[in-house]
C-alpha cells in the first residue's frame, strides 16, 4: 500500500531523462530563497540532517518524495547519500503542475500523512523524556535501520548524531543497559538486540 501510493506519485511527476547519481556523503538541499524544489529518491539510502545544527532527523530508504510541502520544507534539513543514490530534482510547481494533470491528489494527500506520521513518531521519541528513554529509542530506531546503516553506524555514533548528547551521558547509559543485559555490542555495533521492553 505504502510503496504504491509513492509509486503512484513517482509515475505522475518523474521524468527518467533527469535522473542523476550523486555519490555518498555529497550534500544536496531542497533550493534557495528564490526556488523550491521537489526531490525523488529513486534508489539508495538518504540521512536528513537539521539545518541549524546538523542533528540527524532520520535515514529514508528509496523511493521517497521531499520538498513537496510549500511551507519552506528546504529551511528545516538538508540531505546526506549514506550510499550512492540514483535521484532527481524539479522545481515544486512542475512537480503540483504533473501531480494536478494525472489526478493524484487523493494519492498526494495519503503520503503526506504518511509523513506527518512520522514527524510525530520523531517528536514522541525525543521530546520531554527521561534521557535513558531517548537512548533507548535510538537503540530501537537502530533495530529497524537498514542494513547499510546498522553495518556502517556504531551504536554510539548513531545515538549521538541523532539525540547531540554528549558521548560521556550516553556511555554510562550504555554501561547500565549492558549491566542489565539488555544490550550487546560487538565493536560498537548493535548485535542480539532486545526490544527494551523493560524501560518503555
Amino acid at each position: 500500500m505504502i510503496i504504491n501510493t509513492i509509486m503512484e506519485l513517482i509515475d505522475a511527476i518523474s521524468k527518467e531523462d533527469h535522473i542523476r547519481i550523486r555519490r555518498r556523503n555529497h550534500i544536496i538541499s531542497l533550493g534557495n530563497k528564490n526556488s523550491f524544489d521537489a526531490f525523488i529518491l529513486h534508489e539508495g539510502v538518504i540521512a536528513l540532517h537539521r539545518i541549524d545544527d546538523d542533528v540527524l532527523m532520520c535515514y529514508l530508504n528509496d523511493p521517497v518524495i521531499l520538498g513537496l510541502n510549500i511551507h519552506l520544507e528546504r529551511e528545516l534539513y538538508y540531505i546526506k547519500p549514506c550510499t550512492d543514490i540514483k535521484f532527481e530534482t524539479c522545481p515544486v510547481e512542475y512537480a503540483l503542475e504533473k501531480i494536478e494533470e494525472n489526478n493524484v491528489w487523493r494519492t498526494f494527500a495519503l503520503y503526506q500523512m504518511l509523513l506527518i506520521y512520522k514527524l510525530m513518531n520523531n517528536f514522541c521519541n525525543f521530546t520531554s523524556i527521561p534521557t535513558k528513554d531517548i537512548i533507548i529509542n535510538c537503540l530501537r530506531l537502530l533495530q529497524k535501520e537498514n542494513e547499510v546503516i546498522r553495518q556502517r553506524q556504531t551504536a554510539l555514533d548513531y545515538t549521538i548524531n541523532r539525540t547531540g548528547l554528549s558521548k560521556s551521558t550516553i556511555m554510562s547509559i550504555f554501561a547500565d543497559l549492558r549491566k542489565e543485559g539488555q544490550l550487546k555490542l560487538f565493536k560498537g555495533m548493535l548485535i542480539n538486540p532486545t526490544d527494551f521492553k523493560d524501560h518503555l
